[in-house]
């Protein structure tokens, strides 16, 4: 099915642990231009850095065009492992990192100002822990002096006046 759909697509996200059961639709998406986002998930912590770094070497392998990390942080530790990553892995791949938990709202903004490619906000209400509404985003790009007029950010300006 995903196949079928493709063709309408910009970005495809695939969890790094499925991309042998989804090959054929990550060779697809690279065939018509579709830009391969590789996600990881750890919902029990934020891994040991040098783990953590191990996924950009993957990511690149399997033809990533954006690493997609979302952690648990709980704790400071946790937190300032999440943003060291960022802040070394964004020079050999875009990035998109989140925390979830505890510090996942300060996590999200911290991210954001740094250049995270993809964040994630809510038009009424969160869907995971942290996560930021439209509006907080918005105010968090505008005083990092990030780009205000995304193709994300004008499908979610639609997307908020059609609702």
């Amino acid at each position: 099915m995903l196949l079928r759909f493709m063709s309408f697509a910009t970005y495809v996200d695939v969890e790094l642990q499925s991309v042998r059961m989804l090959r054929s639709v990550l060779e697809h998406a690279e065939s018509i231009d579709v830009r391969r986002i590789i996600s990881v998930h750890n919902f029990d912590a934020t891994p040991k850095l040098s783990t953590l770094m191990q996924l950009i070497d993957s990511a690149k392998t399997v033809g990533a065009d954006i690493l997609k990390v979302a952690t648990r942080t709980e704790t400071v530790d946790e937190l300032a492992r999440l943003l060291e990553f960022f802040d070394r892995a964004s020079e050999h791949l875009p990035v998109s990192a989140m925390g979830i938990g505890k510090l996942a709202r300060h996590s999200r903004r911290l991210l954001a100002r740094r250049g995270s490619v993809l964040n994630y906000a809510y038009l009424r209400s969160a869907e995971v822990e942290g996560q930021m509404s439209l509006a907080a985003l918005r105010s968090t790009m505008a005083r990092s002096g990030g780009p205000r007029r995304s193709k994300l950010h004008h499908f979610a300006s639609t997307l908020a006046h059609l609702m």
